[in-house]
């Protein structure tokens, strides 16, 4: 297992340009709302932090905005991602 995770990543014996070569990693599976406006991510059951702790999708949320410049306004910033 690699140090870090992702939530999906790319299948290096399938070419990049298909979907298909995106495959599960921390989530198991994903999908678009009928307006493919909102992508929900179901993640992995049973993963757990170095501490023993589970992964969650609170953990998820916080990466993704730690991860953006402060100056973005996308989103994250904007209150409209939600972890449930």
């Amino acid at each position: 297992m690699g140090l870090f995770n992702n939530l999906v990543m790319f299948d290096q014996h399938i070419a990049q340009a298909s979907f298909a070569s995106i495959v599960p990693d921390l989530a198991s599976e994903w999908s678009w709302d009928s307006s493919k406006t909102e992508l929900r991510f179901r993640l992995r059951e049973g993963v757990k932090w170095h501490d023993g702790k589970l992964f969650t999708a609170s953990d998820v949320k916080c990466t993704a905005r730690d991860a953006q410049p402060a100056d973005w306004h996308g989103p994250l910033q904007t209150g409209r991602i939600q972890a449930q």
